[in-house]
This record gives C-alpha cells, sequence and structure tokens, in this order.
C-alpha cells in the first residue's frame, strides 16, 4: 500500500481542474451506452408511423377507443377475477406498486378477431408485462 496515497493525505488532485467539452460530450455517450445514436446520428432519427419498423397497422386510436368501454373493464375484471388477481408468470398478486396487466397473447394490431376473447387475455403484473414486450424475452413466452 502506499504511504502517501491522496485519500490518506485528504488532498484530492483533480480538484479545480475541469472536463474539456469534448471529454464531456464522450463521457455523456458513455453514459447512454450508445455513443454517437444521438439526434440524426440514430439511424431511427425521424422514422415514424409507416416508416418505422415497429408499425403495426396505426391501430392506437382503435385500441384507445376500446379500452375506455365498460365492455372492456368488465372482460379486464373478468379475466382477472379467473385468473386470481394473480400474475400467470410470476405468481405476484396485486399491489400499488406493481399493478396488473391483462396481456394479449396473440398480438392485438394482428389478430383483431381475438382483440375481446379472454381466452387470449391473460393477467400479467407491470413487471411481467414490460418482460414480456422486452428482448429479454428470448423464447416469446406469452406471445403467440
Amino acid at each position: 500500500m502506499q504511504a502517501n496515497a491522496w485519500w490518506k493525505l485528504g488532498k484530492k488532485p483533480r480538484k479545480g481542474w475541469h472536463h474539456s467539452d469534448a471529454t464531456k460530450q464522450s463521457m455523456r455517450d458513455a453514459a447512454t451506452g450508445r455513443p454517437g445514436l444521438c439526434g440524426k446520428a440514430n439511424p431511427m432519427f425521424g422514422r415514424f408511423g409507416v416508416e418505422s419498423p415497429n408499425w403495426k397497422g396505426g391501430t392506437t386510436p382503435e385500441r384507445q377507443k376500446l379500452y375506455g368501454t365498460p365492455e372492456w373493464k368488465a372482460l379486464v375484471k373478468y379475466v382477472f377475477c379467473r385468473d386470481d388477481y394473480t400474475c400467470k408468470r410470476c405468481g405476484d398478486g396485486h399491489n400499488r406498486s406493481n399493478a396488473l396487466h391483462a396481456h394479449h397473447v396473440k398480438p392485438w394490431a394482428t389478430n383483431k378477431a381475438l382483440r375481446s376473447d379472454p381466452a387470449n387475455l391473460i393477467t400479467v403484473c407491470n413487471k411481467c408485462h414490460h418482460w414480456i414486450h422486452s428482448a429479454a424475452n428470448t423464447k416469446r413466452e406469452f406471445i403467440a
């Protein structure tokens, strides 16, 4: 061990020094984990709607309309009750910090006939719902 280590002497060797703008940008890029992909450097910059590879037909307004109806709310309540208010992935019950969701096993956008079918809906908690739709779900569990 060094006898004259700065932390033992109470001195801070870089006190009063400042980072250059280039160094600050490098640190920002490193912190985001995606250096150089900000703004126009990002290949997805300006690509939305039909131009996005994630586009699924523009069903959002239709979905919002359905989700506000009393029929949908009754269906969700039925699914939660059927599943005993328990997440089908982790078994966690309803609590304030991890709300329950009704998840479509066969996707909403591509299966219009199954949108309101209780057999196509399962109860999952918020954390599991995010995991189901993430890249971490490599086996595509709960997605048909």
